[in-house]
């Protein structure tokens, strides 16, 4: 069974980094002072970036670049299938690679939708 203490986030000292278990004024480590460490906190949270649709400039863009390689690189596998076993493995796993990059890129473009509809849907199955 997991504490609920160890649930929490664990603060640390911004002069040396140390672990603090509990709050305090100062740091037990190196007594530095602590009480600018839940301002600096709240700050921080306003500066994470808004998240945002992926541009369709984007996604045709990638499109555009990585299509042709990874046909080309199929078009390899298919010419080396037999020759040689190390090429045609490095040639698939490029192969892979470029199938994956355009598949998360049209993915993230297709499924996206605004944080504020995530939290009023549910989590998503």
């Amino acid at each position: 069974m997991v504490k609920v203490e160890d649930e929490l986030e664990m603060a640390s000292c911004p002069h040396c980094f140390a672990n603090l278990y509990q709050p305090a004024a100062v740091c037990p480590t190196c007594n530095g002072p602590l009480e600018q460490l839940e301002d600096e906190q709240k700050e921080g949270a306003s500066f994470i970036p808004e998240r945002k649709r992926p541009s369709l400039l984007i996604v045709v863009g990638m499109w555009l670049l990585v299509f042709p390689a990874a046909f080309i690189t199929a078009y390899l596998l298919m010419a080396t299938r037999g020759e040689s076993v190390l090429a045609s493995v490095g040639f698939g796993f490029v192969f892979l690679m470029y199938a994956a990059v355009l598949y998360q890129v049209t993915r993230n473009y297709v499924l996206f939708r605004p944080v504020a509809d995530e939290e009023e849907a549910g989590p998503v199955n």
